[in-house]
C-alpha cells in the first residue's frame, strides 16, 4: 500500500455524491440511505510488516468502533456496520487500494476504490453501474 494512505482520514459528508442511486442500485431503504449520509467516520490505516490495519470509528451513537487487519490479495471475512459479512480482497493497483467485496449468499459484487491527490483521499464505490463518491480529509 502507498505511503500515502498511512495516517488518518476524516470524511468530508458535505462533498459526497452518489449516494441516492448508489442505495437505490445495492437495495438500501430510504431509512438506511440517510443513515449513510449522516455518518461522519474518521478512517486510519496503519501498517506493521506486510499486515495493514484499518480502523474506523464512526460519530454516531451506537455504531461501535470496527477495526481489520489484511494483507494485500488476501480474501478475509469482512464485518460491516449493518451486520452484512462479505468476503474482502484488498489489492493496490497503479497507486490506489481496490477493495473487492463479494457477498455469496445474496450473489452481489461491489468495488471500493481509494485514490489520494495532495491531501485528499477520493473514495468511489461502485455496483450496479452506480457510484457513491466520498471525499476524506487527511488529519
Amino acid at each position: 500500500m502507498a505511503d500515502a494512505f498511512i495516517g488518518k482520514w476524516n470524511v468530508d459528508l458535505s462533498s459526497t455524491t452518489g449516494l441516492d442511486d448508489f442505495g437505490a442500485a445495492i437495495g438500501f431503504s430510504a431509512e438506511r440511505i440517510e443513515t449513510y449520509r449522516k455518518l461522519s467516520y474518521t478512517l486510519e490505516f496503519t501498517k506493521s510488516g506486510d499486515t495493514f490495519t484499518a480502523s474506523v470509528t464512526f460519530d454516531a451513537e451506537g455504531i461501535p468502533p470496527q477495526t481489520y487487519s489484511f494483507k494485500l490479495g488476501e480474501t478475509f471475512d469482512y464485518n460491516s456496520i449493518d451486520g452484512t459479512k462479505p468476503k474482502l480482497t484488498i489489492t493496490e493497483d497503479g497507486g490506489k487500494i481496490v477493495e473487492k467485496y463479494k457477498l455469496e449468499d445474496k450473489d452481489k459484487e461491489w468495488e471500493t476504490v481509494r485514490d489520494i491527490s495532495g491531501s485528499v483521499m477520493t473514495s468511489t464505490t461502485t455496483y450496479g453501474g452506480k457510484s457513491v463518491v466520498q471525499k476524506l480529509n487527511k488529519a
